[in-house]
Order: structure tokens, then C-alpha cells, then sequence
């Protein structure tokens, strides 16, 4: 992650998102970019715009962005800022496949305010349609950015028992180490449910109660596998937590609420990636409920060969638990 792009609006809600990118930006000694889209409305695309107006909206942009640059701290890395005129979604696409650009942050809310809806318009169509990594900071109504470093105390790390999922954990540690949080691990072992039209017997109770059984106890040795090496890894404390229980995004919401999560750090994809897909559901029905900010990171796509049926070496990936994932 070496260059960081943050989006912002004009509003002071959008800012709420700048301390977690300049954590980001810390930890992996990256540029920052600042964007804003001097957004046409649907009537100014139909008829002529004043010109002293728009020249008075991009002065006060200028000064908005001037302001933010001026409170970053001296020792920041190379920090600028550009304003780009057109619809926002599609210009902030435009200008992510015209730069490089690996990670994008944005707040989930922005100038027309916090609403009912988890999602505001344009940022939803980011999340839905690019292919890059995605900081979302969940907009909170009535705070405002704060000019004080972000201290996380606790990362949440889902894992699956899949290289995709495993592939954030590099990410994680070094936004860890940056943060001195601690780190957890969470897996939720999948409902292993026997079909069936009648009730089950006994013994099918038994065979269904052995099977889970035994879900637990291999995702049990794999995450503390995956502790053990983390933890040569760092001095950091790390932690894991299995979930015997179905349901996976509302378990992992619950983890937050109930553990004070600071962070998330998670693939888009899991076990069941598909082609042709940017992200697997389950990660952004979580993302679109989490109240904590979510890192989405996007490595590896399905739009990659090695996700393409007849093209992932099997052997490997088939002997790995669990089969499903978010």
C-alpha cells in the first residue's frame, strides 16, 4: 500500500476518515492523495452553469483542501491534493484506473449527512464496483474529525482457513505494529447440518453432533496455528476466538460489539470466491454494518486466473478447512 487515496466531499463528516488513512499511510510509508469531485448536479449536466458560481464552490474546495494539508503532521509522507469536476462515483473510478492507487478511504456518509441508510449513494457504487483495496470509516452523527494520531487498541481478523482469507495478515500485522494493538483471530465454524425431511433419529443426531464436533476442533488447530506463527513474528499480544455457531456475519458483528474492536481487517474474498465478482457477500453485508471501520482488502480478485476453475492448483486448497466462506 504506497499510495493512498482518500476522498473527500467537502463536508466535515468525510474528514472522520483521514486520521485511520494517515495510520495506514504510517505504517506503510505511503503517499497521500486528497480527491474531491466538484460534483455537476443532474440539472447543471442539462443546462449552462453559472460560471462565477462554480468558480466560488472550487475556491471554497481549494480552501477546504488547504486547511486539511496545513493540520497533517510535519513528518508526513509526500501529502497533495486535486479537484476534478463530473459525477463523483465516476470520477473517483476514473481517477483509480488512471493512477495507482492501492488503497481507497472514504466515509460511509458524507455532505448530505448521516441517514437511516448504511451506505451513502456514491459510496456504495465504489465498494460494489472497484477492484482496489477499500478503507470504509462508518460516519459518526455528531463527531467531527479529530486532529489527534488514531490509536487502535484491537484488530479483529477474520479467517476462513483460505489463502485469501490468510492474505490480509501481512496487511494486518504491519498496521498492528504501527498501532501497538493487539490482534485477534476469529473463525466461525459453519453449520454442518445433516438434510433431512423428518426429524432426525438418533443416530443421525449423533453423526450430525460428531461432525460438528470435529469442525471444531480442526478450526481450533488452525487458528492456533496461525497464532503460533504470527506471534514469532512479533511481540504483540494475539489472541483467537472460534465461533461454533452459524451465521457468519452476524457472529463477527457481534465480536465487535461485544470485544471493543477499534479495526477489521479482512479479504474480499473467501473459500467461495466466484469469477466475475469484486467481493464474496458476506464480507460487504458485514462492511455495510460494521460500526467500525473496515479495511477490505482486494489482493487477489476472481478475476485472476488463479480463480478460474481448471486453472487453482486443488491439492493444495482442497485438503484446507473450511470449504465455505464468506
Amino acid at each position: 500500500m504506497r499510495d493512498i487515496l482518500i476522498c473527500l466531499d467537502g463536508s466535515a463528516i468525510s474528514k472522520q476518515a483521514i486520521p485511520y488513512a494517515l495510520a495506514i499511510a504510517h505504517a506503510f510509508k505511503a503517499k497521500i492523495t486528497l480527491l474531491h469531485v466538484l460534483e455537476y448536479s443532474d440539472n447543471n449536466i442539462k443546462t449552462p452553469v453559472d460560471p462565477f458560481l462554480w468558480a466560488l464552490q472550487k475556491q471554497e474546495i481549494e480552501i477546504y483542501l488547504d486547511d486539511i494539508m496545513s493540520n497533517f503532521p510535519a513528518n508526513t509522507n509526500i501529502v497533495t491534493s486535486h479537484i476534478v469536476e463530473g459525477k463523483a462515483a465516476e470520477e473517483i473510478s476514473h481517477w483509480i484506473k488512471k493512477h495507482p492507487v492501492d488503497l481507497v478511504v472514504l466515509c460511509s456518509h458524507g455532505a448530505n449527512g448521516y441517514s437511516q441508510w448504511p451506505l451513502a449513494s456514491n459510496s456504495q457504487k465504489l465498494l460494489f464496483g472497484s477492484k482496489v483495496s477499500t478503507l470504509l470509516v462508518p460516519a459518526k452523527e455528531h463527531q467531527q474529525h479529530q486532529e489527534q494520531p488514531l490509536h487502535c487498541k484491537k484488530i479483529l481478523i477474520p479467517l476462513d482457513g483460505s489463502v485469501w482469507a490468510e492474505s490480509v495478515l501481512p496487511v494486518a500485522l504491519s498496521i498492528a505494529k504501527e498501532q501497538q494493538a493487539e490482534i485477534l483471530l476469529a473463525h466461525v465454524v459453519p453449520e454442518s447440518g445433516l438434510t433431512h425431511i423428518m426429524p432426525l433419529n438418533n443416530d443421525e443426531i449423533a453423526l450430525e453432533n460428531s461432525i460438528q464436533r470435529h469442525n471444531e476442533q480442526v478450526a481450533a488447530n488452525y487458528l492456533e496455528q496461525v497464532r503460533k506463527q504470527l506471534s514469532s513474528l512479533t511481540t504483540l499480544d494475539i489472541s483467537s476466538m472460534l465461533i461454533p455457531k452459524h451465521g457468519v456475519c452476524d457472529e463477527l458483528l457481534q465480536v465487535v460489539a461485544q470485544d471493543d474492536i477499534d479495526m477489521v481487517i479482512m479479504n474480499a474474498h473467501g473459500r467461495s470466491a466466484r469469477a466475475g465478482r469484486y467481493h464474496g457477500n458476506i464480507a460487504m453485508d458485514f462492511l455495510a454494518n460494521s460500526k467500525v471501520p473496515v479495511l477490505l482488502v482486494k489482493g487477489i480478485t476472481p478475476q485472476d486466473d488463479l480463480l478460474r476453475p481448471g486453472n487453482t492448483d486443488q491439492s493444495e486448497l482442497e485438503g484446507r478447512y473450511p470449504q465455505r466462506a464468506y
